[in-house]
């Protein structure tokens, strides 16, 4: 990690320098969604925000969602190879399953395994993702230890267009993809279908030396609808699915046909001038059926029924109350017999926002009431200085939990292995101090924070362990760990001499407090820079990313090095509605993983064509 500190210097100075040269265009701030649940600026919002615009994810041309959140603020990666194969993201060194993705405002991922399927989502059709980084419990209850990634999907303007794209690239991988759109002032709707496949590689080491293919169709639709001056209804359809190819012993042949499903419908009311309300229902499914030579091996599903109603109460110019109930209903079938099938959740939330001229304050409380584990409380409380027009100093602190899986409670018993229904949430509690400042084009933030996290669910063996044939060995989880998670981001963004640039710095000291060793699987430091511009008809860009080394496992024995890598793009605008795209990754056909086993692609090209009406 200290070799990351001279880089990082170097580039934050070499910022600072060269803000002076030309003075550019304040840019409006961005609006986020998810810090709150109500609609405000980036520059309002008291937490730790990341936006992702439509803009940037066609301009980075990344092959999926994981590809884009490397390396950003706060952000780990861990990754079982390329496209389509297991990736965990970590948010401030907690679990991958800290992490809570929303599609839409609808909670996605495996209620067995405890994590959304991130490679499996069609990047093509993201609008906007927005990362809040610290506790969101209070807000969205469980899985929001680490923070919350949601993605809006694509929406388009109300115009009628078409739009079209065709790929092709290393290994063979091809994309298609054909979207209409259309509207008017009273409603518009938009109806995209996507297919990709590739050759992949061979994505493990030791097992199966065949490559690791992956096929991908996927339809993203969605509506909406004015039924009066102050109703609106909205319905929204993302659905991914297709085969996916793994290693999983010495033989080859062994696939998994995948189905992930978003889908909502909302109706939103503006009931008075001070109270509006929005009532959502939705559902999403995850799906796998495994097979071995075409052979039928397992099948686990989860079906996620979801009901939230919203409302926000504008008391007045500077007092915004939301509150709201929300409903969540998990079930889970398959080849596993597990005894209890079906969990319930209700939800009670309440969040008070006081907007001052010189300070803010947000302070919110959640009350879950879980069939299986009984009731959990959850609070958050933030508040923001101005010491100037162009500096903030910012200040929170909260607690958040984690509801044991399917797996974790009700896992078959078998001579080997069984669940543990006696299992209790996850919880912990979070601090933050920030201080951000923006003048002109140049924005630049830096962030402190100190988790800690207890009751953490860990399998061991607990019986025959000291046997010679480890397969007499018996596994069953329990709340045995403690981690604590400490560390600082610092983030720049400014224009350098026409070039759009984008710096971040991430130190991180996650520690198992069970054992005093570091967190598997997250790197203690990282730089990434993003540097992009537009000549004419042309546009260039390129981005640097450097990881420290990591353990890859809890015992810290198996040690994975640090990489750095250097991914270019380009696109050429043959008229306003034509356009070529081109990237090449990992340019310098680095080798390196961030689990071990599990090679990451080398030089990798892939060449697309875009046709999008203005």
């Amino acid at each position: 990690m200290r070799s990351l500190f001279p880089l990082a210097s170097l580039a934050l100075l070499s910022t600072l320098s060269t803000v002076s040269v030309a003075e550019q265009p304040e840019m409006l701030a961005p609006v986020v969604v998810t810090a709150s649940r109500t609609a405000e600026t980036a520059d309002q919002a008291l937490s730790s925000v990341t936006i992702i615009e439509r803009e940037e994810i066609a301009r980075y041309q990344a092959t999926d969602i994981t590809a884009l959140l490397t390396g950003l603020a706060g952000v780990n990666i861990a990754a079982n190879g390329g496209m389509g194969k297991n990736k965990a993201v970590h948010l401030r060194g907690t679990n991958s399953s800290h992490t809570l993705l929303l599609i839409d405002g609808i909670r996605v991922g495996s209620a067995t395994l405890g994590t959304p399927a991130w490679s499996l989502i069609p990047i093509n059709d993201i609008e906007r993702i927005e990362i809040v980084r610290g506790p969101r419990s209070s807000l969205y209850g469980s899985d929001a230890i680490g923070g919350v990634i949601q993605i809006f999907t694509r929406k388009r303007g109300d115009e009628h267009k078409t739009t079209l794209e065709a790929g092709i690239g290393s290994n063979n991988r091809a994309k298609l993809g054909a979207g209409i759109s259309g509207g008017n002032k009273n409603g518009r709707y938009n109806l995209t279908i996507s297919g990709e496949r590739t050759d992949g590689y061979d994505t493990h080491v030791d097992t199966e030396t065949d490559d690791d293919g992956y096929d991908n169709i996927s339809i993203n639709a969605g509506f909406n609808r004015k039924l009066s001056e102050t109703v609106e209804l909205s319905g929204q359809l993302l659905r991914s699915q297709g085969e996916n190819e793994f290693d999983g012993n010495s033989y080859n042949g062994n696939t998994s046909d995948y189905l992930e499903q978003s889908a909502g419908l909302a109706v939103t009311a503006q009931i008075n001038d001070l109270w509006e309300s929005t009532l959502r229902l939705g559902q999403s499914r995850n799906e796998s059926d495994d097979y071995y030579n075409g052979s039928y091996v397992s099948s686990f599903n989860t079906r996620r029924d979801q009901l939230s109603w919203e409302n926000n109460f504008h008391l007045n110019d500077s007092n915004l109350l939301t509150a709201g109930f929300d409903y969540l209903d998990d079930h889970v079938s398959g080849s596993q017999a597990y005894s209890i099938t079906e969990r319930s959740n209700k939800a009670l939330f309440a969040q008070h926002r006081f907007f001052g001229e010189v300070s803010d304050l947000q302070v919110g409380l959640r009350i879950d009431d879980n069939q299986q584990f009984g009731k959990h409380t959850t609070g958050n409380i933030a508040w923001g200085l101005s010491l100037d027009e162009n500096l903030r100093l910012t200040a929170s602190a909260g607690s958040a939990f984690k509801a044991p899986t399917f797996n974790d409670l009700y896992w078959p018993a078998t001579p080997w292995s069984s669940g543990n229904p006696g299992l209790q949430p996850e919880k912990a509690r979070s601090y933050e101090l920030g201080l951000e400042g923006s003048w002109s084009a140049f924005q630049w933030s830096i962030r402190a924070y100190r988790s800690k996290i207890e009751n953490l669910i860990d399998w061991a063996c607990t019986a025959n362990c000291n046997d010679a044939d480890p397969w007499n060995d018996f596994w069953q989880p329990s709340n045995v760990g403690n981690a604590k998670t400490e560390g600082l981001e610092l983030q720049a963004s400014t224009n350098l001499h026409g070039w759009d640039s984008r710096f971040t710095i991430n130190l991180l000291d996650p520690t198992d407090e069970s054992t005093g060793n570091t967190l598997p699987k997250r790197a203690k430091g990282s730089l990434r820079i993003d540097l992009d511009r537009t000549f004419g008809r042309w546009n260039l860009g390129g981005t640097l990313l450097g990881e420290s080394g990591r353990w890859n496992n809890p015992d810290n024995t198996v040690r994975l090095g640090g990489y750095a890598i250097v991914d270019l793009r380009a696109g050429y605008r043959l008229n306003p509605e034509w356009q070529i795209r081109g990237t090449i990754d990992n340019l310098l056909d680095r080798d390196y993983e961030t689990s071990d086993g599990y090679p990451m692609p080398g030089r990798d090209f892939f060449l697309s064509v875009v046709y999008q009406p203005k």
